[in-house]
């Protein structure tokens, strides 16, 4: 079977039954949810990802070889100042963490007949996440705009920059997916600062 571990505090949109059957949907803390239903989507193509991993260490191992499975994100230090070496692991590190927090909790698409109609947001339910989302975009795109759902929740906002320019960041870490094909992206399986 699968296992999901969140912290007590960790929030979920839920509900004690279907709302055609009179149920009403809140935030509530994981804490007060044990013993009900957690439903995961499977995502079968995940699988042979892993187990293709699993063998490369393997081979790796037997051949007496350490196995490194990340690259070094960026630029030797003999190749950049210390200065600009930092504003680069920065400008990655906000790209990283925006782009995580896209699949897990954020949209993107594009509508309209003709596709010129671009979405992109992240949704945030508590004051420290829309600080940390807003100082993301902020520094990724120079702005964003905030809704609040307050039929939801007050602090439930959504933080977006619907444009065009978001593009080339959506393409780099592959966030034009959806619930059934999510994955993480080779931007980031492949980078990191180890």
């Amino acid at each position: 079977g699968n296992f999901i571990e969140f912290t007590g505090d960790h929030q979920i949109w839920a509900s004690d039954k279907r709302r055609k059957d009179g149920g009403e949907y809140g935030w509530q803390m994981l804490q007060k949810l044990l013993g009900k239903k957690v439903q995961q989507t499977a995502l079968s193509n995940v699988a042979s990802d892993l187990e293709l991993v699993a063998e490369m260490a393997a081979e790796a191992n037997a051949a007496g070889n350490h196995f490194q499975f990340t690259k070094t994100l960026g630029n030797t230090p003999s190749e950049n100042s210390a200065s600009e070496l930092a504003l680069e692991n920065e400008d990655a590190y906000a790209k990283a963490s925006l782009a995580g927090w896209i699949v897990s909790d954020g949209y993107y698409g594009k509508y309209s007949q003709n596709n010129k109609t671009t979405m992109f947001g992240a949704i945030t339910i508590n004051d420290d996440e829309y600080a940390q989302v807003t100082k993301l975009f902020q520094t990724l795109f120079g702005g964003y705009k905030t809704v609040t759902r307050r039929n939801i929740n007050d602090l439930y906002h959504i933080v977006k920059f619907d444009s065009k320019a978001v593009d080339p960041f959506v393409a780099e870490y592959e966030l034009n997916q959806n619930s059934q094909n999510a994955h993480v992206s080779e931007r980031i399986m492949n980078g990191s600062m180890a």
